[in-house]
């Protein structure tokens, strides 16, 4: 019984010993002649410093804003366009109430702009579209834009996201500035 627990031990301690050789060169000690390491993703410094300017604000704009809550639409979507342009489309979530969700949206903004600060993403102009899901008056939903912000890259600069009002974002633009009624203060 002795020599059944030692052999067990022992081959317990063998196969931890070559699945820890695996997990740490990536090769198989059973061949070492052949060895190969085996091929990981490029680490996170790589890949951002050969991400294009537009992959940087994607990303920058995933870790920033929270995921669409709202079943089928698609959270935000870039147009960039860095000697013109550069669109960041976001799709409010929906909050609580009409309140919340007017000032969610505002926070939305504010968190796109920290993302493009962030990103350090070259262009010229950007506008900041909110859309959000709204009801007429025969009943019909469709997603509809609420708020048009614009802002000069000196403007955007400008902004500080920890410390500007979400609620008087609208006064920091311009350029666009169009917020829908149901979104007003």
């Amino acid at each position: 019984m002795a020599d059944m627990l030692t052999r067990t031990r022992i081959c317990t301690v063998a196969v931890s010993v070559a699945v820890t050789a695996l997990l740490v060169t990536g090769c198989d000690p059973e061949d070492d002649d052949n060895a190969t390491p085996t091929t990981g993703s490029p680490t996170a410094s790589a890949s951002a410093s050969q991400a294009t300017p537009e992959e940087r604000l994607k990303t920058a704009l995933e870790k920033k804003l929270s995921r669409s809550n709202r079943k089928g639409v698609k959270r935000f979507s870039v147009s960039y366009k860095p000697k013109a342009s550069t669109t960041i489309k976001i799709a409010a979530n929906k909050q609580f109430t009409e309140g919340l969700t007017r000032t969610a949206a505002r926070r939305d903004v504010v968190s796109a702009i920290s993302a493009v600060q962030s990103a350090k993403t070259p262009g010229k102009n950007w506008l900041f579209t909110v859309t959000y899901a709204m009801t007429d008056a025969d009943g019909h939903t469709s997603e509809d834009q609420v708020m048009r912000l614009g802002f000069t890259r000196d403007r955007l600069e400008a902004i500080d996201p920890e410390g500007v009002n979400p609620k008087q974002i609208e006064t920091r633009t311009d350029g666009a500035r169009v917020v829908a009624p149901a979104f007003r203060y």
